[in-house]
């Protein structure tokens, strides 16, 4: 069947109109003509009639079957501007008029490529080796894994020698899962769903292939099985050692970039500062040289690492920072209530992808007028923003920042005041 595609979703998927209805068409583009097949109640591209003058080669020899990309196929003007729009029609959806002032991208033709340096890939046994990759897109099949133009050299070093390592822990039913995590060149492995039941001999296989393999941290079942190196990730200056298989942004310079604007933004507030889903303190440090900190998330392990980077900051004479305290609290069942954020002149919050439905409406009675708001999720950020503007705050500024590159998602820095 041959049909003209109409327009591109939030998704990547294109869309073409078909008996009347909505037709969704991966790896295709707006204006081209194309042939198409039917499949378990969707369509396959089968072939490009008339390409579109915004389809370029794709960098990966993977593309359309591996399911981690789903736009290598766009030029990278069409890619910044349907990324753009995601985020301006899931604003819309919440009554939000806000433009972007600030769009972060990158340029395919200036190879701005392998700096993703979290992932985390499938593993399953075959009769002779261990298969390991992403998923196949829409299905539980992996596609292996030789070249990826998004994560980082260290990872791709490395993958190719997981098979030997895993195969002995793993069961020959079901999927394993192997997350890598690359801090500057020291990489944590972090395996789930195999087996490893600490006897001696398993101890000294896993020792023995952490060192052939110059793993830094090794996790099995969310369990820190051992740690050769120390591990650190830098804030504003400040050393803070990750907690094992715990989070971090996926890129660096997408980082460093949010941090960037929370300065921008909270620089110049007279009086302390909340940071609120502080994580290990990657924007609490951000402000730490010249304001009071006090910061607050659910995992007890981010926040003993914050504290014990501020206090090993504390012993380095160059670094200068004023007093930073954290506290575990679940901010979902037990947000601070506005008497608590009354005392402080401005929050930076940056919740998980459900937003912080519960915080916001605190942040919303209270005497807080300066907010930095980070997210991952478009939607649940535009619902709280419509509660934060029902309350008088404006979004002064938003910054889109290209995180996770040939997706559909985009991370955001919002600035909030209200007189």
């Amino acid at each position: 069947m041959q049909v003209k595609i109409d327009a591109i979703g939030h998704k990547g998927h294109a869309i073409a109109n078909i008996d009347g209805r909505p037709a969704y068409i991966p790896f295709a583009l707006p204006n081209e003509i194309v042939e198409i097949s039917s499949k378990d109640n969707g369509y396959i591209l089968e072939r490009i009639i008339e390409p579109s003058a915004s389809r370029v080669k794709p960098s990966c020899q993977h593309f359309t079957k591996c399911g981690a990309c789903i736009a290598q196929h766009m030029h990278t003007d069409f890619y910044d501007e349907w990324k753009k729009s995601n985020l301006t029609y899931a604003l819309q959806q919440h009554d939000i008029d806000k433009t972007i002032d600030d769009y972060i991208g990158f340029d395919v033709s200036k190879r701005d490529v392998n700096c993703r340096r979290r992932i985390k890939i499938a593993a399953k046994r075959t009769k002779k080796s261990v298969m390991i990759g992403y998923h196949k897109a829409e299905s539980h099949d992996i596609i292996p894994l030789d070249h990826c133009p998004i994560i980082t050299k260290n990872i791709m070093q490395v993958i190719p020698q997981l098979a030997e390592f895993i195969k002995p822990m793993m069961s020959r039913k079901g999927i394993s899962y192997i997350s890598i995590s690359d801090y500057s060149g020291a990489l944590e492995i972090a395996l789930d769903n195999v087996k490893y039941e600490h006897n001696y001999d398993e101890i000294n296989y896993v020792n023995e292939k952490s060192v052939e393999l110059n793993l830094a941290r090794l996790v099995i079942n969310d369990e820190l099985i051992l740690q050769r190196k120390d591990l650190f990730e830098t804030f504003n200056t400040v050393k803070v050692s990750p907690v094992a298989g715990g989070f971090m942004q996926a890129v660096k310079a997408a980082e460093t970039s949010m941090s960037d604007y929370v300065i921008k933004h909270l620089q110049a507030v007279k009086g302390d500062i909340v940071d609120l889903f502080a994580g290990i303190g990657t924007f609490s440090f951000a402000l730490a040289k010249s304001h009071k900190i006090t910061a607050f998330d659910s995992d007890k392990f981010a926040i003993e690492a914050l504290s014990e980077g501020y206090n090993r900051s504390g012993g380095d004479v160059s670094i200068k920072l004023k007093q930073v305290t954290a506290t575990a609290r679940d901010l979902f069942r037990r947000p601070l209530f506005k008497d608590e954020l009354n005392k402080f002149a401005a929050a930076i919050i940056d919740p998980p992808r459900a937003g912080a439905e519960a915080q916001v409406k605190q942040l919303c009675d209270s005497k807080i007028n300066q907010i930095v708001y980070i997210s991952c999720n478009a939607n649940s950020f535009g619902r709280d923003a419509k509660k934060l503007i029902a309350a008088g705050f404006k979004i002064e500024h938003l910054a889109a920042i290209d995180q996770f590159k040939y997706s559909s998602h985009l991370e955001l820095v919002a600035y909030l005041t209200r007189d």
